[in-house]
């Protein structure tokens, strides 16, 4: 037998021993090795695209929210009925703007401060309007160009912050209307010589300069039948009666007159100390005789024209008689006090969803 029939016979017993196979195709396999992506797994990429989608709408949505908080004006208080409040701080992290309380003893609540991360510059006037339930006040700075300077309404309830556009000018002194429709406020270029005072709708709307008072007009003060408007320029005070247009001299030396709330006495800054005088010009004295009834600085009434809040080189109280003058002990870390006081009305009070009462210096 050659080698060649061994081989074939050998063939023919490994065939009896290992069976040939019969395979059918494997489709999954193929489309594998076809790099063909199945049902389930199409599935699964989409639901990692549509997790990574949401992920990323849920951190935009976060860093929006973060960045209202931050910018968003900060009620901690509302004032109590007839409350003495003022402006403080500025240009300063250790002192941002706020509007404070001032009680009798010299304890302060915190009303307002400026949004976290904002610049403020630093405060300028403040005024409330007749019903309690907002406020105005202007911030200016010389040095910055922040959209958060210039005139703002605050609604102190729902906490919306109106900001008009007021160009060409750095809004000052405020001061509302009897009805509450209406803000009066002085507007200059780098200084009160070259301010006028404007008048501006309680919504920030209609804003028109008021002409008839001349260049250099400044802290503007109501009638308390909103019929006149009592302001100072150059040095002098004046009154407008808006409907005839008429102007009459109060008096040739004074600044930052304000209305007593019974129309009967102005009281302004004079060099020597506040005075009082009557709107024809007549001057008024204190309950001793003197002309004087208390030190320099910014006067303003109170609701019940009983006492007179001066800030100067202090904050002081005195009755509108000139008696019982004290000096009230505002703490020294709220930084610089602004230019005039302001009073909340005595019958009203502002209602809302304020956080506790924050105390500044108790």
């Amino acid at each position: 037998m050659s080698s060649f029939d061994l081989r074939s016979e050998l063939a023919a017993r490994l065939d009896q021993l290992v069976p040939v196979e019969h395979c059918s195709p494997r489709w999954d396999d193929v489309l594998k090795r076809a790099s063909v992506t199945r049902p389930g797994r199409a599935r699964r990429v989409f639901l990692t695209v549509g997790v990574a989608a949401l992920v990323m709408l849920l951190l935009v949505g976060v860093a929006a929210a973060i960045y209202r908080l931050l910018h968003r004006p900060s009620v901690h208080h509302y004032p109590s009925a007839g409350a003495l409040t003022i402006t403080a701080g500025g240009y300063n992290a250790k002192w941002p703007v706020e509007i404070i309380e001032v009680k009798p003893t010299g304890r302060t609540l915190l009303l307002w401060r400026c949004p976290i991360a904002t610049s403020c510059g630093e405060p300028e006037g403040i005024a409330w309007s007749p019903d309690g339930h907002h406020v105005a006040f202007t911030l200016a700075a010389f040095n910055s160009r922040s959209s958060y300077l210039g005139l703002h309404i605050l609604d102190v309830r729902t906490r919306r912050d109106l900001h008009p556009t007021v160009t060409n000018c750095t809004p000052g002194s405020v001061a509302w209307s009897p009805n509450g429709q209406t803000l009066a406020y002085d507007c200059a270029v780098w200084s009160t010589r070259s301010s006028r005072i404007h008048l501006i709708d309680a919504v920030g709307s209609h804003d028109r300069v008021l002409t008839l008072a001349g260049v250099g007009a400044n802290a503007p003060t109501w009638s308390p039948d909103g019929s006149r408007l009592a302001f100072a320029r150059h040095d002098a005070i004046y009154i407008l009666r808006l409907g005839t247009h008429s102007l009459s001299l109060v008096t040739h030396s004074g600044t930052a007159p304000d209305w007593s709330p019974d129309g009967r006495v102005i009281a302004y800054r004079s060099a020597n100390g506040v005075r009082l005088v009557a709107p024809k010009g007549e001057p008024m004295r204190a309950s001793n005789g003197a002309l004087i009834v208390g030190p320099i600085g910014w006067p303003a009434w109170s609701p019940d024209g009983g006492k007179l809040a001066i800030n100067g080189s202090g904050l002081y109280v005195v009755d509108a008689d000139g008696r019982h003058l004290h000096r009230l002990p505002v703490g020294s870390k709220l930084g610089s006090v602004g230019p005039r006081p302001a009073w909340y009305p005595t019958n009203h009070r502002a209602r809302g969803t304020a956080s506790e009462d924050g105390c500044t210096s108790c």
